[in-house]
């Protein structure tokens, strides 16, 4: 227990008094100068919904063809709320919250439950994750 740097005071802003933890402020990572290059570049990086860069992703990689119907065994019809509702789950944010914030009419608390009893299961994140490391491993930049 001795070699626990904890215990030693090694860690900066960190202290322990007793049975009490204190973290203090952490110190600032990246230089001042790197601020006006951080907006400049964020600037010409163009703003791009998640559930677009979903859709586009999925164009690609075709990865919604692994969460098939428990049941039936087949695709569901419509990839946007199926990826809503995955999106729901990634988030933690709930299936009635993302209902709600969904512009689409089309997407009802009720529709994401239906998809996520019926195609969202860990065999159905194992088999979209291979499909894209696959697509993935195939680009020139993988090779790098």
């Amino acid at each position: 227990m001795a070699s626990d740097p904890l215990v030693q005071g090694a860690l900066s802003s960190v202290t322990v008094r007793g049975r009490k933890l204190k973290v203090g402020k952490t110190l600032k990572a990246v230089p001042d100068e790197v601020e006006p290059l951080e907006r400049r570049l964020s600037a010409r990086v163009p703003r791009v919904k998640i559930t677009d860069l979903l859709l586009e992703v999925n164009a690609w990689t075709h990865f919604t063809g692994a969460f098939l119907n428990l049941h039936s065994g087949k695709g569901a019809e419509r990839h946007d709320h199926l990826l809503t509702a995955i999106l729901a789950d990634g988030l933690n944010l709930g299936l009635t919250k993302m209902a709600e914030a969904s512009p689409d009419p089309g997407v009802t608390a009720r529709r994401l439950m239906y998809l996520a009893d019926w195609f969202i299961r860990p065999d159905s994140y194992a088999a979209g994750l291979a499909e894209l490391v696959n697509f993935q491993s195939k680009l020139p930049l993988a090779a790098l």
